[in-house]
């Protein structure tokens, strides 16, 4: 494994959700919290040892859907409890005229409503998540839940495109593919260079960029814009501010920005990927520190330097 494929695989911190195929647990659900979500079902399935011992008594099991996104391994676990523990959680009220009716709430049909709740719900009604569906075959029990967010990316995809998400963990050893995380058309559409982008002048406040990791770019073949991370961040809520204000009369303070066009082609940006180029870019330039560091190492290795002893004084 290469220290790119690693720091990639570092990076991808999901939750999931879980349903029995035992006719005797219809609907019996299980939510957990991956790096791995394809090993995991393996695991919770009995192919893999280690781990998913409290999921032993109802096998088999599906797994519904995949939400991954997250900034950290402790924003995702936060997620996972809360998705857990509706009733405990105070994020939201579980007595509301919203969530009435809504039956077991250890059961499938409310775990999914829980769960696009949380969508519409600080602090992850804002965050750059992903909601990724394994199976069509529940979709009629979302009949009274919110659509996400239109920030938020929807796809449907197999088990076995399961292999282009997350990755494996230090002690995993079953895939040695290394398998990469998957890129959006944002990051595959232009080429990462960090040498284009040094000398740049910011294109809202016309300062320069003397700090590199604070310097995103827009995606679009032939776009020039540069700007610092905190002048595109403020210019994209000010549109989202102007667009919520045309259609509601309720003025709300936003600090994190979803979504908004390039200043300068206007193209539509999610910032979500905006900030995930500018960590890849700035772990290339790491890794390539790294790099040159060990190979200067390995050059001085090459030719030691000769220890004289010194001659005793008689």
């Amino acid at each position: 494994q290469t220290s790119s494929q690693r720091s990639k695989r570092s990076d991808f911190f999901s939750c999931y959700l879980l349903t029995s195929l035992d006719p005797k647990f219809k609907n019996h659900t299980y939510i957990g919290f991956t790096v791995n979500p394809k090993r995991r079902i393996r695991q919770h399935n009995g192919e893999l040892t280690n781990g998913a011992k409290r999921t032993h008594k109802k096998r088999p099991w599906e797994m519904v859907l995949v939400v991954h996104g997250f900034s950290s391994k402790i924003s995702a676990l936060q997620f996972e409890w809360e998705w857990q523990h509706p009733l405990d959680s105070k994020k939201f009220d579980y007595k509301s005229k919203t969530l009435k009716n809504i039956g077991n709430v250890y059961l499938l049909k409310a775990k999914l409503r829980f769960l696009f709740e949380m969508f519409h719900t600080p602090p992850w009604n804002r965050a750059p998540l992903q909601l990724l569906w394994l199976t069509t075959q529940h979709h009629h029990l979302l009949e009274n839940c919110p659509p996400p967010p239109k920030h938020m990316s929807v796809k449907i995809a197999t088990i076995e495109d399961l292999e282009i998400y997350g990755g494996d963990s230090e002690d995993d050893s079953d895939d040695e593919s290394g398998n990469e995380e998957e890129e959006s058309e944002y990051e595959k559409s232009k080429e990462l260079n960090t040498s284009d982008l040094r000398g740049s002048v910011c294109n809202m406040c016309d300062q320069f960029i003397d700090d590199v990791e604070k310097l995103v770019d827009c995606s679009e073949e032939g776009c020039l814009m540069r700007a610092h991370l905190l002048c595109l961040a403020a210019w994209i809520l000010s549109k989202e501010e102007s667009s919520s204000l045309s259609s509601s009369s309720t003025k709300c303070i936003q600090l994190l920005p979803t979504r908004g066009p390039c200043p300068v082609c206007e193209e539509p940006l999610k910032w979500g990927d905006v900030v995930k180029r500018l960590r890849k870019r700035s772990k290339q330039d790491k890794n390539a520190v790294a790099s040159s560091s060990q190979l200067r190492k390995g050059e001085k290795g090459r030719f030691p330097q000769k220890n004289f002893k010194r001659r005793k004084a008689f």
